[in-house]
Order: C-alpha cells, then structure tokens, then sequence
C-alpha cells in the first residue's frame, strides 16, 4: 500500500469562506456547549448568536482568520481565528486564538 503525504496549504481566508468559516465554529461552538445549555439552546439560535458575535469580532481591526486546504484537492480541512482581546482581568490588551 502506496501512503501519499498530504500537503496542506495555509491562506488568508475571504468572504469566499464565510459559510465554511461559521459551519466550523457552529459546530465546534455545539460540540463545547455544557449539557444543560445543548439542552435549553437550538442549533438555529445558536447559529444567529454566532453571526451576531462574529459580525462584531471581525468589524474590529485585527481580526483575521486563516484556511487550512488540501493543496491537491483544494477542499478546506480546518480554519485559525486570531484577534485583538482586552483582557478584563489585567487591563491588558493580548493577542488571542478564537478558533482553531
């Protein structure tokens, strides 16, 4: 059996991949949820507070994501979501992983 390494390539994503983008964090988002919130909570209201929270996150300056694709089949395989954060703890404002 011949394995063929899979290359991946990295890109700013576009608004090309806004559906792909929120089908990931929906998914992941439904995935984390704690049970009693799965319980309360429809995948419908869930995907509105999404589109909620991710138009006001990526309006900010510095928010940008990358996508993850397959070089030879150009299907997306994964995204990373980075952006400014102000810590409410410290004061501070850091660098922050919103997806990955």
């Amino acid at each position: 059996m011949n394995h063929q390494p899979h290359s991946i390539f990295i890109r700013e994503g576009t608004s090309d991949d806004a559906e792909f983008f929120l089908e990931v964090e929906e998914q992941t988002t439904w995935e984390n949820l704690p049970g009693d919130k799965a319980c309360e909570m429809k995948r419908e209201q869930l995907r509105e507070n999404l589109l909620e929270t991710h138009g006001l996150l990526m309006e900010c300056p510095g928010n940008i994501f990358f996508i993850a694709e397959n070089a030879t089949t150009g299907e997306r395989t994964g995204l990373l979501w980075l952006g400014p954060r102000h810590n409410l703890i410290t004061g501070e404002h850091e660098a922050w992983i919103y997806s990955t």
